[in-house]
């Protein structure tokens, strides 16, 4: 049985609204574990609308439940992007 938990991803597309005010996200997990899926801000992050291209998440590996924000300035977002 595989363990999973939340994990740090980086932002790869813009928010989407979805029904009933929940905000999706494609995000990529870092690493050698660099699965994409989207992620889903079921508590209702109020700062979620605003996530560009290169920010970090905390997301759940197993259910795609988003967590904290981490934000970057353009330079970092920049770096993140060309890295990974």
């Amino acid at each position: 049985m595989k363990k999973e938990s939340y994990r740090k991803a980086i932002v790869i597309g813009s928010p989407q609204k979805e029904a009933y005010g929940l905000i999706t996200v494609r995000v990529r997990f870092r690493g050698k574990f660099s699965k994409r899926m989207t992620a889903s801000f079921i508590n209702g992050n109020p700062d979620a609308a605003d996530l560009k291209c290169g920010d970090e998440v905390w997301v759940h590996s197993g259910n795609g439940d988003a967590g904290p924000i981490i934000r970057h300035n353009l330079l970092v977002r920049l770096w993140v992007l060309i890295r990974y």
